[in-house]
């Protein structure tokens, strides 16, 4: 695509979406620490999810994690933008990794394992959801894996105050028709290791990370991803670990038609693939694109749906965007003009760009819905993880990431910041 046809898009773009105006061409991106690692006594942050209300405050999730470990305690937190990211006030705790839940269940003593946050909008009323987990945490001295139990909150001010904790684990604990796993007395199926499961024995299922999307039709859609367990403990103690083809990876999504009153899960899109984290956008056709990080493997799983992700087709491994290492990853799609040529699906994808480490955070484009991504740019040339993506009001696009401030010289730590760029900034110097 020439520049001048790219340039007239993006004017296209700015006038007819309803941008508040045409961005200035060529600024650098702007960026700011969200959260520093070591923030409020925590060991790390890491795991993200964002969104932005009806109004345009932008909300980042993550887990402080108290010892650093996907195992250990965290806590769930969030904070609010009012200026399209450039600051980001005091965080609000969404859930505490203080024993009180645990406390509650009969097990004192236990700290929580809140984990992988998956935030979505409703744009019929501006309700705010946050999907996550409560992770078994350590079994006998072992990070197993073995189970998870599946939350969500709301909140109806913009992510000031949050409605009670609502527990779904059952919808992902279905049979391949859908319907609840239980016997015929009506009691949930367990499997080997004594949890409420799937028809697959799989009871680990994680939303996310990053955001869920609403479709046209006002439908609501988060992503999830199942698996059995890690590693088992045997009676004696003896831990074994899992082989991975015996883990049944697999990724689909939960939907809702009734503004998050119920939620129904759909088809996997496809056992073998070891598909995990994912991302879903809805292209301009009504198609349901997934892109899922395949377990161990530098390469995406990518399905399409056309019934609003209960069933998967078209699914395939991504080979036209570079390889890098396996790692969850940002996608969005780039609202068309309403233009002549609207047809184009303008996709981004943030990512790593190396092969055997997480470094060297990528933004990638797409013109025409995920076929091909001509268009790749460096965005930080060191230590980057996980990654989401969101357009703001005015057109530009906000990227939250997991940095690691690793270049020679730094003397900063690491934690999750906030990049805001213009799309100009991206096709800068194509002919």
């Amino acid at each position: 695509m020439k520049r001048g046809v790219i340039s007239t898009v993006l004017f296209f773009l700015a006038v007819n979406v309803g941008f508040a105006q045409e961005v200035p061409k060529r600024r650098p991106p702007f960026e700011t620490m969200v959260w520093m690692d070591n923030e409020r006594g925590m060991k790390s942050h890491r795991i993200l999810g964002l969104t932005m209300s009806q109004a345009g405050v932008l909300l980042a999730f993550t887990e402080a994690r108290h010892d650093g470990s996907d195992e250990g305690p965290h806590d769930l937190v969030c904070k609010r933008s009012l200026d399209n990211g450039t600051t980001w006030p005091s965080e609000i705790i969404i859930e505490k990794g203080d024993g009180s839940f645990w406390t509650s269940q009969g097990e004192p003593g236990k700290l929580e394992s809140w984990a992988n946050p998956v935030a979505v909008t409703d744009r019929t009323n501006g309700r705010v959801f946050i999907f996550y987990v409560l992770n078994e945490g350590e079994y006998k001295g072992y990070n197993t894996q073995r189970m998870t139990r599946v939350f969500y909150r709301y909140s109806d001010d913009e992510g000031l105050t949050w409605g009670d904790r609502v527990e779904i684990t059952d919808v992902l604990n279905v049979g391949p028709d859908g319907k609840p796993h239980v016997d015929l007395d009506g009691e949930a199926i367990k499997n080997r290791d004594g949890f409420a499961c799937d028809y697959l024995d799989r009871a680990f299922h994680m939303p996310g990370p990053g955001h869920g999307i609403q479709l046209a039709d006002g439908r609501l859609l988060i992503q999830f991803w199942h698996r059995r367990a890690i590693g088992r403990v045997t009676p004696d103690g003896t831990h074994a670990t899992t082989p991975i083809s015996d883990r049944l990876y697999g990724s689909s999504v939960v939907y809702s038609d009734d503004h998050g009153e119920s939620w129904t899960k759909g088809n996997d899109t496809g056992l073998g693939h070891r598909a995990t984290e994912a991302r879903v956008v809805e292209l301009a056709d009504g198609t349901v694109m997934l892109n899922a990080r395949m377990h161990n493997k530098g390469r995406r799983w990518v399905a399409r749906s056309h019934d609003g992700g209960e069933t998967w087709q078209d699914a395939y491994e991504e080979r036209t965007v570079m390889p890098y290492t396996a790692v969850d990853c940002g996608l969005i799609r780039v609202q068309p003009p309403t233009a002549p040529d609207s047809t184009a699906d303008w996709l981004l994808h943030s990512h790593p760009n190396k092969v055997d480490k997480r470094e060297g955070l990528t933004v990638s484009l797409s013109m025409d819905g995920g076929r091909t991504w001509p268009v790749s740019k460096l965005l930080y040339g060191y230590g980057a993880q996980y990654s989401d993506l969101i357009q703001l009001k005015d057109g530009t696009i906000g990227l939250l990431y997991e940095k690691k401030n690793n270049h020679p010289g730094s003397t900063l730590g690491g934690g999750i910041s906030f990049v805001r760029f213009e799309l100009d900034w991206l096709i800068d110097n194509i002919e």
